[in-house]
């Protein structure tokens, strides 16, 4: 049986008093705290907690697989009996095998006029790309006889145009009068790439106006 301690009394003491001692209790909580924090790191690093990111990492997706075998070789079984449909029709020399010859040529020369059309598409961007960078280095220079050359090369591009013809020429009668450097440029923004900027947004505008009217109108909402 344990005899009951008695209450410790209050004490009065000094605080130079050099018996007392005081603990480094804040450098002992963080060794203490390191234990503690090093168990749930180990226990994390051990078990951790799989992510949604990681489950769908993990292994391959078997479905998406199985869509795209099927999508290749439905595509496939159609190429090949396209194949063997045009073959067939090719090798008859009624009006069903010259009409055969007749589509294929039809369907040759429209590929022929998408190529074309689109090379012509991208050769136009580069040409605006060029301009583009011959003005920027214009305006960053203010070399006016660089930014006079890219003035041109704009007045060229959209003169080409017919509804730009009158901008063009009140361009190319008021350039002449124009010697100070970032002047020529403005003019050449003002009258002939000013009005083209106003029918773009006449254009956005309607065409929004009528999707609104459309998805108001609409009863699928």
């Amino acid at each position: 049986m344990s005899i009951a301690e008695e209450p410790r009394t209050p004490r009065a003491f000094a605080p130079d008093d050099p018996s007392i001692v005081e603990e480094p209790l804040a450098a002992a909580e963080p060794e203490a705290a390191a234990p503690e924090t090093a168990a749930p790191t180990a226990e994390a690093g051990g078990l951790a907690r799989p992510t949604l990111a990681d489950l769908g990492q993990r292994g391959l997706r078997w479905g998406a697989l199985l869509v795209s075998a099927l999508t290749g070789a439905a595509a496939l079984g159609i190429a090949a009996w396209f194949a063997r449909l045009v073959s067939a029709a090719l090798v008859r020399e009624d009006w069903v095998g010259w009409t055969a010859l007749v589509l294929l040529l039809v369907a040759a020369f429209a590929a022929l006029m998408l190529l074309l059309r689109e090379l012509v598409g991208f050769s136009r961007l580069n040409r605006l790309n060029r301009i583009r960078a011959d003005v920027v280095k214009a305006v960053a220079e203010r070399d006016p006889k660089r930014e006079r050359k890219a003035a041109l090369r704009l007045a060229g591009l959209y003169a080409r145009r017919p509804e730009q013809s009158w901008s063009v020429r009140r361009f190319r009668e008021h350039a002449r009068d124009v010697h100070d450097a970032g002047e020529l440029l403005a003019l050449a923004d003002r009258e002939m790439v000013a009005p083209l900027d106003r029918e773009a947004r006449r254009f956005i505008t309607r065409a929004a106006k009528r999707v609104a009217t459309v998805t108001a109108m609409s009863p699928w909402r």
